[in-house]
């Protein structure tokens, strides 16, 4: 019998292939931002709209992506890497660099 860490594991897993690759579906590269807006910032715009909107499609905790998106987590974060890889997201590079050139 699996512990309820794995059970919750596959089921976040799960939950990310089923539901989000159609909202993620709608965002390709180029990814771009602005003065006020990092690239990771309006990709998670263009998905879902808002930030916890998207935390909750990709099972991602909230401070984790508002950290990445502000540009105080220099690296993509495991835990979106993983969610993206997770949903079939093509892209996760593409943003990854974006991001990282954006940053000040």
């Amino acid at each position: 019998m699996e512990s309820l860490n794995e059970a919750y594991l596959a089921w976040r897993v799960q939950e990310r292939r089923e539901h989000a690759p159609i909202v993620l579906s709608k965002v390709s590269p180029p990814f771009v931002g602005s003065s006020t807006n990092s690239p990771a910032a309006q990709f998670v715009k263009d998905t879902t709209g808002s930030l916890q909107g998207f935390c909750k499609l990709l099972k991602l905790p909230s401070i984790t992506m508002s950290r990445y998106i502000k540009g105080d987590t220099l690296s993509m974060p495991v835990e979106l890497r993983d969610a993206l890889s997770d949903a079939g997201f093509p892209f996760v590079e593409e943003l990854a660099e974006a991001q990282l050139r954006w940053v000040p």
